[in-house]
C-alpha cells in the first residue's frame, strides 16, 4: 500500500530539501571562506541554486513546466530576503556566520515548505492538501 499523498509529498520535500540545503549551504560556507561577506555570501549562494532548486521542488510537489517559475522566483526573494535580514541580526549580535546561517535555515525550511506548498506549488482544482 502506498503512502497517503501529504505524507509522500512532504517526504520528497524534505528529499529535496535537503539535497537543496546541502547545495546552498555549501556554496554559502565557501563563499564565506573565500572572504565574501554573508550578505554577498547568501545572495549568490541563492541565486546559484535557483534553476536547480526548481527543478527538485517541482518534482516534490508533482509540477510539471515552468509557468510557476515566476511565483518560485518572488518567493525565494522573499526567503532571501528574511535571511539576510536573519543572518544579519544574529551575526551583529557576535554569533559566527557559519553557525548563524545554520541556525537559520533552521527557520527557513518550515517556513518554505508552507510557501511553497501553499503560494508556489498550490494545486489549482482538486487539491487533496
Amino acid at each position: 500500500m502506498s503512502e497517503p499523498l501529504p505524507l509522500r509529498r512532504f517526504t520528497r520535500f524534505l528529499t529535496a530539501g535537503g539535497i537543496n540545503t546541502a547545495f546552498g549551504y555549501v556554496t554559502f560556507a565557501l563563499l564565506l571562506w573565500c572572504g565574501l561577506n554573508d550578505e554577498l555570501a547568501v545572495t549568490l549562494s541563492t541565486l546559484a541554486g535557483l534553476a536547480f532548486n526548481f527543478g527538485t521542488y517541482r518534482s516534490a510537489f508533482d509540477q510539471s513546466g515552468w509557468a510557476r517559475l515566476p511565483h518560485f522566483v518572488i518567493f525565494y526573494g522573499s526567503i532571501l530576503a528574511a535571511n539576510i535580514v536573519l543572518l544579519g541580526g544574529l551575526t551583529r549580535a557576535g554569533l559566527n556566520p557559519y553557525l548563524g546561517q545554520a541556525l537559520v535555515v533552521l527557520l527557513i525550511v518550515p517556513t518554505s515548505y508552507w510557501g511553497l506548498r501553499r503560494l508556489v506549488f498550490q494545486q489549482l482544482r482538486g487539491s487533496l492538501s
